[in-house]
């Protein structure tokens, strides 16, 4: 038991080491607050939502973004399934379509595309096969301008 009338040491101690945990000095805090934003610490890092991952909700009624490749060379008997399994490990398929020894494939974001187009030589139903964009209907951009 503590007499009364004598200071309680333990809590003045431990008091005065919680503050100087807390403390920065007032350069610290001007620096920081000069600092431009993006050299300030970070926060817990936020996992960037892919662009464009659910093209419906968050493109406020404009028609999804399209990154579409052309995969060619295919041989006569290759379906359209065959080569949508070749990709379909890297993201959601918004169009495919088989034309001729060709299939054009639409991915709803830049990134899936290129991972597509870095796929070129692969081979589908035995047959070595070539990916690169395709031109779509507005012109030799198309898929450029976007990042």
């Amino acid at each position: 038991a503590r007499m009364p009338g004598t200071p309680n040491v333990s809590a003045a101690i431990f008091g005065a080491e919680v503050a100087a945990d807390n403390a920065i000095s007032d350069a610290e805090a001007v620096k920081a607050l000069q600092m431009p934003e993006h050299m300030l610490p970070k926060g817990p890092a936020v996992k960037k939502r892919k662009v464009n991952s659910e093209p419906t909700l968050y493109n406020f009624g404009k028609p999804p973004e399209r990154h579409s490749v052309w995969v060619g060379y295919l041989s006569k008997d290759t379906t359209l399934d065959q080569v949508v399994k070749a990709f379909s490990d890297i993201g959601p398929l918004m169009d495919k379509e088989l034309q001729n020894r060709a299939a054009i494939l639409t991915f709803n974001s830049t990134e899936d595309r290129d991972e597509a187009i870095c796929r070129t030589g692969i081979e589908i139903n035995g047959q070595m096969v070539q990916v690169q964009l395709h031109q779509g209907p507005q012109g030799m951009f198309d898929g450029l301008h976007q990042s």
